[in-house]
């Protein structure tokens, strides 16, 4: 679908913040 190809986008564009996030949420035993 379409959505998808914008979410991909989205994620390339944005894949530090995506990876400080997971970090994140591993230093907080979330991940």
């Amino acid at each position: 679908m379409m959505t998808d190809g914008i979410k991909y986008k989205n994620k390339e564009e944005s894949v530090k913040n995506y990876d400080i996030a997971e970090l994140v949420s591993m230093g907080m035993g979330l991940g």
